[in-house]
């Protein structure tokens, strides 16, 4: 896949982000802040019985870091709380259709897959 069609694949899910805003009943809230870029997610997921009910985000990032976040999410919502040690970053970025991506622009994707990874440990 070319970058132009990764591009734009990328705006089409961000024109159709899925999960923004704050949940009204939450279990977790994880901030989360990439000091490089200034990037800043805020998550939110709602637990039961050891599942993943509900699941959103609020974001001041770029595009790459609100879509990273919205594909992670879509990736954890409905599944046991297990799931957070299984995801893979590598997951993420074919999800996002990404091959080719900078080390800064990494970093912006890797925000919240970084803190559902620590979720994960939190909740053992």
């Amino acid at each position: 896949m070319n970058r132009q069609i990764s591009s734009q694949y990328i705006i089409d899910l961000y024109k159709n982000i899925k999960y923004y805003g704050k949940l009204k009943k939450f279990t977790i809230k994880k901030e989360l802040q990439n000091p490089l870029c200034g990037d800043i997610v805020t998550l939110y997921i709602l637990i039961e019985k050891d599942k993943i009910v509900d699941v959103s985000f609020e974001s001041s990032g770029c595009m790459i870091s609100k879509v990273a976040s919205f594909i992670s999410l879509d990736m954890i919502k409905g599944k046991d709380l297990g799931v957070l040690k299984k995801i893979k970053f590598e997951d993420i970025l074919d999800n996002m259709m990404i091959k080719d991506i900078s080390p800064s622009r990494k970093k912006c994707a890797y925000l919240t897959f970084g803190g559902l990874k620590s979720i994960g440990e939190e909740y053992k």
